[in-house]
This record gives structure tokens, sequence and C-alpha cells, in this order.
């Protein structure tokens, strides 16, 4: 019986450690406005619930605004 458990928690973990990247690399990849953006994304485009939202550069980094 102990052995079932020790086997079911390994697999809980394993899955648990493994979503958690893929949640935080779905929200970064999202362009939502205040949200930073990369360099190479500058002057893109895209849109926000229906909004076109921009990549700017703001001081020494970039963010998505609001047209």
């Amino acid at each position: 019986m102990t052995s079932l458990r020790r086997s079911a928690f390994a697999v809980f973990t394993a899955l648990a450690v493994s979503a958690v990247p893929m949640a935080a690399a779905h929200a970064a990849g999202t362009p939502v406005p205040g949200r930073f953006c990369a360099k190479k994304d500058s002057g893109n485009t895209a849109t926000y619930q229906g909004k076109k939202i921009k990549c700017e550069k703001n001081g020494s980094s970039y963010q998505w605004k609001a047209k």
C-alpha cells in the first residue's frame, strides 16, 4: 500500500512541477496593455479585447500601450 502512495505522490509532484512553467510561458506571450514586451516586438501591434495595442519603448524597457 505504501508503494502505491509513493508512486501516486511522485506522479502528482511531477505533473505539478511541469505545469507551472507552461502556465507562466503562456501568460507571458499574451499582449496586454501595461505588460512588458520584448525589444524584438517594438513597433508591433496586437488586439486585446477589441482594442489595438502597440509595443513601445518606455524608458529603458518596452511595454504594450493602448493606441
